[in-house]
């Protein structure tokens, strides 16, 4: 297969920080362009060292990349005429972290339902707040996330296993993929572990969460056409998600400071078979089976979950005195309203009825669905006794099992 080429991204970051001298003070609270420049380099070399893994090929690598080098572009060219946004404080976000299929998606649908919530929906993720509207908006989520252009097989597997309706909220990776170093679990998906790979999962994310918090004032303010129903309203906060912030929470928190943070927990071997059941079923239809190795899937989804589940203890043990909240894959499938209720209690936040209608008209129409991806160690080449190690079984002792779970 041909090689992967950025060069219309780079085009698209090289005409965007035109004419910004360094001492602009909209140009010194982005991240460089020199870096990002630096990080779509280090993924175009992975990705062609690794392209017989690669799940979208090179054209789909390509168009990903260049659709995502606009966003850079709008945010920067939203500040350069609205400097004054860079002042909007970003208060008390709820940030959701957790490894990969514990729950976190769900926990982020609930929380976005409050109203006095800002959540991020595709369609935010993807708009020109300068030139869009709502209705461009949505039509260009169809075009970014089904990339039938490319195989309608992709536009198949989300439909079966990923949905992504543009009203739905998702992770803040699709906004920052791959121009800030924050796209390991991509690279986890096409190679074991190598160079490559470590570097990403790794990386401080220190430009992820500057551009992230950007993005946030950008949907913070009246002069955003597109923000609606009160979300520039001061007692609005915002409902962020993201596993990948795991890799680097102490960083995430020198840029919120205040956030209030939701652990998502499940049993590691459980987040082992759902993830490379995932990454096997993404694989399928979009390449030539031939090239996958089942084993190779399931043993560096075992190194990227083990890293997410070690740094999650690391930073538990370093911060006791935080009021993180802590939930688990089971209590949120079982009782998600409760779920939302004890978060709220847990950050005194008021639960409102018209909060408590919404979820459960919510939980009434969204009845569970049986997952469609195969959960089973040995189709990947693993046992319970290969995965364990003394990380994951603190882990699940720790997190999954009760003892000290809360505090």
């Amino acid at each position: 297969s041909r090689k992967v080429d950025f060069w219309k991204a780079r085009k698209v970051i090289e005409e965007t920080f035109e004419g910004l001298d360094e001492n602009n003070e909209v140009l010194k609270q982005f991240p460089k362009k020199e870096k990002m420049l630096e990080f779509l380099g280090d993924f175009e070399t992975a990705l062609n060292k690794y392209m017989a893994q690669s799940f979208i090929g090179a054209k789909g690598s390509e168009i990903f990349t260049e659709r995502n080098s606009m966003r850079v572009k709008f945010a920067v060219d939203f500040f350069k005429k609205y400097p004054a946004t860079l002042e909007k404080k970003i208060e008390k976000p709820i940030i959701i972290i957790g490894l990969h299929r514990t729950g976190s998606s769900m926990v982020q649908r609930l929380l976005s339902l409050d109203p006095k919530a800002n959540g991020s929906p595709l369609w935010k993720l993807t708009a020109d707040p300068l030139n869009d509207s709502y209705e461009s908006a949505c039509a260009s989520v169809v075009k970014d996330y089904t990339f039938e252009a490319i195989t309608p097989s992709f536009q198949r597997f989300l439909c079966d296993y990923h949905p992504m309706p543009p009203n739905v909220p998702d992770e803040d990776l699709l906004l920052l993929f791959p121009f800030f170093n924050c796209s390991e679990d991509h690279m986890m998906h096409f190679a074991p572990k190598c160079g490559e790979a470590e570097k990403f999962m790794n990386a401080s994310r220190i430009e992820a969460f500057q551009f992230l918090k950007r993005w946030l004032q950008m949907w913070s303010v009246k002069e955003n056409k597109l923000v609606r129903y009160g979300e520039a309203d001061p007692d609005r906060h915002w409902v962020l998600k993201n596993p990948a912030n795991g890799y680097a929470i102490e960083n995430l928190l020198k840029e919120f400071p205040d956030a209030r943070l939701v652990f998502t927990h499940r049993a590691f071997s459980d987040c082992v078979k759902s993830l490379a059941g995932l990454k096997l079923a993404i694989a399928a239809p979009l390449t030539d089976s031939k090239k996958f190795d089942s084993h190779r899937i399931g043993v560096n989804t075992v190194d990227l979950e083990e890293v997410l589940a070690k740094k999650t203890m690391d930073f538990h043990k370093a911060h006791p005195e935080r009021n993180d909240f802590h939930i688990t894959h089971g209590e949120v499938m079982n009782d998600p309203i409760g779920t939302v209720r004890a978060i709220y209690e847990s950050f005194s936040i008021p639960f409102t009825e018209e909060y408590h209608e919404l979820l459960k008209k919510f939980v009434e129409e969204t009845p569970p669905v049986p997952s469609k991806v195969k959960k089973c160690l040995s189709h990947f080449g693993l046992t319970e006794e290969m995965i364990s190690t003394d990380t994951t079984r603190e882990y699940d002792e720790h997190f999954v099992n009760g003892k000290g779970k809360k505090q």
